[in-house]
């Protein structure tokens, strides 16, 4: 994107207020994200390949690397909020798609890319434990849920965070007996 619109006019500068603005004809990822899962839900829409592509564009942790002391407002609102959920979502939705299909490798992709950007996404770990379980491989699963629990637990507050009850009948039921290492 070069730094001005066909007619000569900049794609950022301040309004009359002095706020900075982009022109219109400027796209971000979020807004195709969106696009994509939007046009997932509608009749007819080929739901797999809108979902695969609003996920091509998630590439890792939300919301890091931003310069220190700035953007607070944005980590700690609404809006990082609302794009955790929205990936967090789409991951979901992907996943339980493709593995009513048997397409394991896609709902595994599906639910590795959300937890790239939501490590502590419980109901994402939940549905790769499922596609896990379905490929019937134990060692694999017993490596997921470990390293499941190590993220989690590592999340949040200073003593970690906590698998919701819904995870842990899910390990049990996946993997009767399994227990886990003290950390």
């Amino acid at each position: 994107m070069a730094g001005r619109r066909r007619a000569g006019t900049p794609r950022l500068a301040a309004d009359a207020q002095g706020r900075w603005r982009l022109s219109p004809d400027v796209r971000c990822d979020w807004e195709l994200f969106v696009a994509y899962t939007h046009r997932a839900a509608l009749p007819g829409s080929d739901t797999e390949a809108d979902l695969t592509t609003a996920l091509r564009m998630v590439s890792g942790p939300l919301w890091t690397n931003l310069p220190d002391g700035r953007y607070r407002w944005v980590t700690a609102g609404p809006i990082a909020r609302g794009t955790r959920e929205g990936v967090i979502d789409v991951a979901h939705r992907l996943a339980g798609l493709t593995l009513d299909f048997g397409d394991t490798m896609t709902a595994m992709a599906a639910c590795r890319t959300g937890l790239r950007a939501v490590p502590t996404a419980q109901v994402l770990w939940r549905d790769l434990l499922r596609t896990v379980a379905a490929r019937g491989d134990r060692r694999t699963l017993e490596a997921v849920v470990t390293e499941m629990y190590r993220t989690i637990g590592t999340a949040g507050t200073r003593r970690g965070g906590w698998a919701e009850a819904e995870t842990d009948g899910l390990v049990q039921t996946l993997l009767p007996g399994y227990r886990r290492a003290r950390q």
